[in-house]
């Protein structure tokens, strides 16, 4: 059942894009004079607009149903896994079945639209040109114009205001205690938002590889291999000064991959003492309260 979440959290992603998207073409070919019009806006079709939308809540809503009837038969338990806390929902319970179908969707797009917001802060001063960073910069709208520590703290105070909306109502369902003090909700937040900073280790290593094969194999001349290249480019800035690198060969990427898994996987589970989960919500802080209550 997890693998058949994943797979829908996807089919919903791919349906929500395909709306935020709607109008837009980043591949349309232009003349070699000018690159202003690689992006075209078509006219707008507001009956696919809703038939879009409709169909990701028809997802969300029968694989509830789903997840309410086949639950209990086959012993499954939904879970969703925080990055460093992970909620459990009631299997006969189909209020809690539609809780985790739509809290599941949220966090594959909460990650997605922080992957996305990463690559956007990477590639600040990529030319507007780029088909693929527009693509990125229209999709967190005006706020990718404004400085990159607002849109770093953005991020941040985005996940603690979205914390703050649900915690009373999971509370409300029995999914977990409400908090009690605003401080202890802010440093949920604010976990949630490291947790978030965690998942890079899934994609980080992903555009490095990428850039890696792609710098020594000819993949072709499409603009996403520009992309990469540009991504890859930035993100190895801070390790061009180490000798690393030959004539023929350049293990930059490779260091980054390293440094990226030693940092955000090996490096929490050792301050924890746990090498195979993130159990964060048994910290203890100073003050003797636990910041996950199980």
């Amino acid at each position: 059942m997890t693998i058949v979440d994943f797979i829908l959290n996807l089919a919903g992603l791919s349906l929500w894009l395909r709306w935020r998207l709607r109008g837009f073409d980043p591949l349309i070919k232009t003349s070699a004079a000018s690159l202003a019009g690689t992006l075209r806006r078509a006219a707008p079709n507001p009956f696919r607009a809703w038939q879009t939308i409709a169909g990701l809540l028809m997802i969300l809503w029968l694989r509830a149903a789903l997840y309410w009837q086949l639950g209990p038969s086959i012993d499954w338990t939904p879970k969703m896994d925080l990055g460093l806390i992970s909620l459990a929902f009631r299997n006969h319970s189909f209020w809690h079945a539609l809780a985790f179908s739509v809290l599941s969707f949220g966090r594959t797009l909460l990650i997605f639209y922080f992957w996305l917001l990463v690559l956007l802060v990477v590639n600040w001063k990529l030319p507007e040109e780029d088909p693929f960073q527009k693509m990125v910069r229209l999709q967190w709208g005006r706020f990718a114009f404004w400085p990159r520590p607002l849109v770093i703290g953005l991020s941040v105070l985005l996940v603690i205001g979205l914390w703050a909306g649900l915690n009373p109502i999971l509370a409300r369902m029995d999914i977990m205690e409400k908090t009690k003090t605003t401080a202890h909700l802010l440093e949920q937040g604010a976990i949630l938002w490291l947790g978030l900073v965690i998942s890079l280790k899934y994609f980080l290593p992903l555009i490095l590889l990428a850039y890696l094969i792609s710098s020594y194999i000819f993949l072709g001349d499409h603009p996403f291999w520009g992309f990469i290249a540009a991504t890859g480019l930035n993100l190895m800035r801070p390790l061009r000064a180490l000798p690393i690198r030959t004539a023929r060969l350049d293990l930059t990427p490779l260091a980054g991959i390293l440094l990226i898994l030693l940092f955000l996987q090996a490096g929490p589970n050792f301050a924890l003492g746990r090498p195979a989960r993130f159990l964060w919500w048994n910290i203890t802080l100073t003050n003797h309260h636990v910041l996950w209550p199980e």
